[in-house]
């Protein structure tokens, strides 16, 4: 029997976030004229690079988006190849099997999950889940009727996959470094992502001795491990891990788009189908409140002790 093509509707778009386009053309393909002029020139580069006929990811299309600005839906509709625009993101109900929030701004998150999640429909949210513990006891709830993904791609980068296969040669990390651009409610979680997808590590407290166009955070874990973390406005957009162990290092350079993102969606796609979650709440809820514990760290220049942020 012929498996169902399940229909998607796409969400976005937040400045600085090319998603709605990279994500739509994982599942539809794209158009060369249009993509070439999207905003995000990475986008095209990385896409041009891969097999046209290998590409896409079978099993779903992205048939309905919606976003804040009629120009922009036109934009990526064109290049993306989404048949149908709609004026209201709740127009999307009844018209689609799963929903992609591709927007990182995490305040507009629950507003918008809520509405489909309500009525049963499986919900992919960018990272970061939300940036508030109270929104994150509101999610957790929803959690349960595993119709919720969010995530960072990076968890799934083929450099991750890689690192895994030579982590133990490490012998006992002891120091993690990582280092990415831009904010770090938005791009710290990049990072802290990709570690928990290499590592399966439980934090004790959260340090930020960052300055206003700069984070630098440290963690300590539970079993002793120190993670430092910068994010700066001031680098180029490259994200890099170093773990040191008691028998040498590794140094991840996470830089595979294409390949983290066909991963991740893939995963969402099939969440759809088995109804079954990708990642344990619980561990996204612990990036979360190390987001936010970062943030509170870095306003009141104390040490944040991950047990008390209650949600």
């Amino acid at each position: 029997m012929k498996e169902k093509i399940r229909k998607l509707g796409m969400i976005g778009i937040s400045k600085g976030n090319g998603h709605p386009y990279s994500f739509s053309a994982i599942f539809n393909g794209y158009n060369k004229v249009y993509m070439e002029q999207c905003p995000y020139r990475n986008i095209y580069h990385y896409l041009k690079k891969q097999n046209k006929r290998t590409m896409r990811l079978k099993g779903a299309i992205v048939t309905h988006l919606w976003t804040q600005n009629k120009k922009n839906s036109k934009k990526i509709s064109r290049a993306s190849k989404i048949k149908n625009i709609v004026k209201n993101y709740q127009n999307l109900i009844g018209q689609v099997d799963g929903v992609i929030i591709a927007r990182d701004d995490p305040q507009s998150h629950f507003k918008i999950a809520k509405l489909f999640l309500d009525k049963k429909i499986p919900i992919f949210i960018d990272k970061p889940l939300t940036d508030n513990l109270k929104e994150l006891g509101r999610f957790a709830k929803y959690y349960q009727t595993n119709l919720i993904m969010s995530c960072s791609a990076m968890r799934y980068a083929r450099e991750i996959k890689e690192a895994k296969k030579n982590i133990s040669k490490l012998g006992k990390i002891k120091v993690i470094y990582g280092i990415g651009p831009k904010d770090w409610t938005t791009y710290g979680v990049h990072l802290l992502e990709a570690i928990y997808g290499l590592l399966k590590i439980k934090v004790k407290y959260v340090q930020s001795i960052g300055r206003e166009n700069e984070n630098i955070v440290h963690l300590r874990t539970k079993d002793g491990k120190n993670i430092i973390l910068q994010t700066s406005n001031e680098i180029q957009p490259l994200f890099q891990l170093i773990l040191y162990g008691t028998r040498g290092y590794l140094l991840i350079n996470l830089s595979d788009l294409f390949y983290m993102f066909k991963k991740t969606l893939s995963l969402f796609t099939k969440m759809i189908k088995t109804k079954k979650l990708p990642i344990k709440f619980s561990e996204t809820a612990e990036i979360i409140r190390v987001i936010i514990a970062g943030n509170m760290s870095k306003k009141n220049g104390k040490i944040i002790k991950l047990d008390d942020l209650k949600y």
